[in-house]
């Protein structure tokens, strides 16, 4: 994986008219990433900053990349790691030669941040330890047909700083997803389990905040999981991140403290719901939750696996070809589900909107007519009922009953 990788943002997404440039913004989540990898070594940038900033600026520079033409924006342009750590050593032996400083004595200091850099960056070296992380990508994680691509970060667990170093690569991997996410036809959604590493540095913040405020334009949904929930309320941008989620499902939570309780927004009810849940056991064959959607209201949940989840979470090798015909196949209880809300989406379009009784409309609907015959059934019953209390409101010089025909023949065509 490239960290310096950057894909051609779509047109629709520049239209957006958030007024944030793809390259300044791919430079800040580099500058980033770089940090984060410095911090987990114990190394923190102080004056070497400006030094950082402008070899990262160079790199995208001098491999052609152009801020106005997204068409320089692909994978095989991109700079690497590789670049950076040249354009560092060339600054250390040649500092007249770039322009990061006017004075000699701040063109000597450069060149000795740079020196200093260029040997933290060493193990991005050929045969150092991060040295897949210096060529550009090989791998893209969306492509194929696969609908469900696993990350397994647990391999570096259990080292002296493995929880920083898995903070550092989750954070690439986003990074790698999201540029990716951006030129697939397919929506991404991205579940991050242990989400509460990625809370505990401000690099990780400003990039999530970033990919959060752009995650619809790119095609990608977002879930972060995590054991408790007083995380992503522990810092003003980290409950920013976590407002801009708009569904917030509380599992079991004995430990909820009224702190969190009051930032999440809990009455005395919910909390005492969301402290005594039953957490999911196979004696007891199902669990709770209380989900809260933005702007509709907070619900109590009753969950039961099904067979499908059942192998997913108890999953043996013998599983794979049923869960992989399970995948092909569209479940009946799926499909059976779908229609039940259309047919109640109708059903109240023509009960609310066309002022029919719920009779009336259930018959209409069960009589599986066409729609030129709904419409003709709807004007025959405004006709003999001689409604005129109906919720359509003639217009301009029409008729009542022409009215009615135009904007209920709109309506079915709204709700086919």
């Amino acid at each position: 994986l490239n960290p310096l990788e950057i894909r051609e943002t779509p047109q629709h997404v520049l239209d957006s008219g958030d007024g944030i440039s793809p390259l300044s913004a791919k430079k800040d989540e580099v500058y980033a990433v770089l940090e984060n990898f410095l911090n987990a070594r114990d190394i923190e940038l102080g004056t070497e900053t400006g030094v950082l900033s402008y070899v990262i600026d160079e790199a995208y520079r001098q491999a052609g990349i152009v801020e106005d033409d997204v068409s320089t924006h692909t994978s095989a342009n991109s700079p690497t790691m590789q670049d950076v750590h040249r354009i560092l050593c060339d600054i250390a032996e040649n500092p007249d030669e770039h322009n990061i400083a006017k004075s000699d004595s701040a063109r000597e200091r450069a060149a000795q941040y740079a020196d200093e850099l260029a040997i933290a960056f060493q193990p991005f070296r050929e045969g150092g330890s991060y040295e897949n992380l210096s060529h550009h990508s090989e791998i893209d994680i969306l492509e194929g047909d696969n609908k469900v691509v696993y990350i397994d970060l647990g391999q570096i667990e259990g080292s002296a700083s493995g929880i920083d170093r898995q903070t550092f690569l989750m954070q690439l991997l986003l990074s790698t997803i999201y540029q990716q996410a951006k030129n697939t036809q397919r929506n991404v959604e991205l579940a991050i389990d242990e989400a509460h590493y990625l809370f505990e540095d401000q690099a990780n913040l400003d990039f999530l905040e970033t990919a959060f405020r752009h995650q619809r334009h790119a095609g990608l949904r977002m879930v972060l999981l995590s054991q408790t929930a007083q995380e992503f309320y522990e810092t003003e941008q980290a409950e920013k991140i976590i407002g801009m989620c708009p569904i917030k499902v509380l599992h079991k939570l004995p430990e909820l403290d009224d702190r969190t309780a009051d930032k999440i927004g809990l009455t005395e009810e919910q909390r005492r719901y969301v402290r005594g849940a039953d957490a999911g056991n196979e004696d007891l064959g199902y669990s709770q939750a209380l989900v809260r959607v933005e702007e509709h209201g907070t619900y109590p949940l009753h969950i039961v696996a099904d067979d499908f989840e059942k192998r997913i979470i108890d999953y043996e090798p013998e599983d794979q070809a049923f869960i992989e015909q399970a995948i092909r196949d569209e479940p009946a209880e799926l499909l059976a589900f779908e229609e039940f809300v259309e047919n109640e989406a109708q059903r109240n379009a023509l009960a609310t909107r066309l002022d029919l009784s719920a009779d009336a409309a259930s018959r209409l609907l069960e009589a599986d007519l066409t729609k030129e015959e709904v419409l003709d059934a709807v004007v025959e019953h405004s006709l003999e009922t001689d409604s005129e209390k109906s919720s359509v409101r003639p217009d301009g010089g029409e008729s009542a009953t022409a009215q009615d025909t135009t904007e209920t023949e709109s309506d079915i065509q709204d709700h086919d």
